[in-house]
């Protein structure tokens, strides 16, 4: 039987590393080690190496930016999870509108990591009803929350933005991770708008007096259609996040999670 581990991190990027690994122990991770194959991948990030194997779509060259995503910065996951969450793609254009935390410093925001804001269902269910009940005339799209973290805008036309993945821009500018693009100023004056409709929310507040980080804003990530799937060699998935287990289901591959 083949197995294919996918170990994010595992080798220390600095010249001290025979130092730092000198004392953690991992037995099986070492007997599995010499009994296999490594293949340091060091130009693809996790996304992307998960992306050309469950996708008939490639990742896009992080140099030139194509082919596949609109940018070389992120992949087009919005519909890929939307399946994984109960939603049906279909033909449309999807993307992720994930409710994040923005971390306030001397010089300006900083987006805070991915996993930061843990919404509970009826939370995040009480800030997505009031984004719908402001843009409910809005023509251009449509906003779904089937999952507290997960949260997606539907259209039928294309979004065209290029935009970044919040696993890069997290810990960076704000400024520097908002979507680019014909479209740009609409999108961040959308972004603007949840902003000031969040400020001052029943559940912000409520988090702030628990001493919890409030619901600062949207993060908009992965725009595209459904990708068709590909044939990976893999029979079976496990662990991983929320993306390894959508591309599993993409292509009825059956996965274990190891929460």
């Amino acid at each position: 039987m083949r197995v294919d581990l996918l170990l994010p991190g595992l080798l220390w990027p600095h010249d001290d590393g025979a130092d730092v690994m000198r004392a953690p122990e991992a037995t099986t991770l070492e007997r599995w080690l010499a009994r296999g194959t490594t293949v340091p991948e060091p130009e693809l990030r996790v996304a992307e190496w998960l992306w050309n194997r469950f996708t008939n779509t490639d990742a896009p060259d992080p140099a030139t930016g194509t082919p596949g995503a609109s940018s070389a910065r992120d992949l087009p996951i919005a519909p890929v999870t939307f399946a994984l969450d109960g939603g049906r793609p279909g033909a449309r254009y999807w993307m992720r509108a994930d409710p994040v935390h923005f971390i306030v410093t001397r010089t300006g925001l900083r987006l805070a990591p991915e996993h930061a804001l843990d919404l509970s269902d009826e939370e995040a269910a009480a800030l997505a009803a009031t984004i719908g009940a402001h843009f409910a005339d809005a023509p251009r799209f449509a906003l779904h929350a089937p999952n507290a973290r997960r949260w997606y805008l539907g259209a039928d036309t294309p979004f065209d933005l290029a935009t970044t993945a919040p696993s890069i821009a997290q810990g960076g500018d704000v400024d520097h991770g908002l979507p680019q693009g014909a479209h740009r100023l609409e999108w961040v004056a959308f972004l603007n708008e949840v902003q000031m409709l969040w400020f001052e929310h029943p559940v912000n507040l409520a988090r702030e007096q628990r001493g919890e980080p409030v619901a600062s804003s949207l993060w908009l990530h992965g725009p595209g259609r459904l990708p068709p799937p590909g044939k990976p060699r893999h029979t079976h998935t496990a662990g991983g996040d929320g993306l390894l287990a959508a591309l599993a289901a993409l292509t009825d591959r059956p996965h274990r999670t190891t929460d």
